[in-house]
């Protein structure tokens, strides 16, 4: 992952933490990056727990490059 995923990986994470909402652009741009690192081609959905899913397996991926 590139230094831009992982600061932005932290920055959903801890919106999600901070109970914030995630919406509009911001949707976009999670559901890009999801896409990104695992190659997928999700759509963006504005499914609150989908959006929850998604920024929880990004953060157990970054979990997961930083005990490498």
């Amino acid at each position: 992952m590139t230094e831009e995923q992982l600061s932005k990986i932290s920055k959903f994470k801890r919106m999600l933490d901070e109970g914030k909402r995630i919406s509009g652009s911001q949707v976009k741009e999670l559901t890009d990056l999801y896409n990104a690192v695992f190659g997928t081609r999700l759509a963006t959905t504005s499914c609150s727990s989908c959006i929850r899913q998604r920024i929880g397996r990004l953060y157990s991926q970054l979990a997961k490059e930083n005990a490498s």
